[in-house]
Parts: structure tokens; C-alpha cells; sequence
């Protein structure tokens, strides 16, 4: 009789045991997934803003090439005629 209940309660343990295992392993499968649309909003967030160092570096290149362009339009334009202060 004490032999049948302890191979009940055994089994009981056991099953128990294992609706808690596979509740875990939701969990873990669920935090995961978490990850995962986390790592992907990053990377959107990385290539974001990669694009707008390269729109922005284009800009200032742009801008360094112009004012570099008139210094040489006005060391052109003066080229000697009037005294440079």
C-alpha cells in the first residue's frame, strides 16, 4: 500500500516536473522571439542611419568642393589686378 502511494506521488512529481519544463521552454521560445524583433528593429535603425552619414557626408563634400571652387574663382578674378589687404 505505502509502495503504491509513493509511485503515485512519484508520478504525480514526474508529471509535474514536466508541465513545468515545457512551460519554460515557452517562455525561452517566447523571449527569443523577443530577441529576434528586437536585433531586426536595430539593424533597420543601423541602416537608417548609415544612409544618412553618407546623405550627409555627400552634403558636406558638396559644400567643401564649392567654397573651395570660389577661392579659386576669386584667386582667379583678383589674379594680381588690386591690391589683397
Amino acid at each position: 500500500m505505502v509502495k503504491n502511494k509513493m509511485i503515485m506521488i512519484l508520478a504525480i512529481l514526474a508529471m509535474a516536473c514536466i508541465v513545468w519544463l515545457i512551460g519554460e521552454n515557452r517562455a525561452y521560445k517566447a523571449l527569443v522571439d523577443e530577441q529576434r524583433v528586437k536585433e531586426a528593429e536595430l539593424l533597420d535603425q543601423f541602416f537608417d542611419l548609415q544612409y544618412e552619414y553618407e546623405r550627409c557626408f555627400s552634403a558636406v563634400y558638396q559644400i567643401e568642393y564649392g567654397v573651395d571652387s570660389l577661392g579659386y574663382v576669386r584667386d582667379t578674378a583678383l589674379d594680381g589686378s588690386y591690391p589683397i589687404p
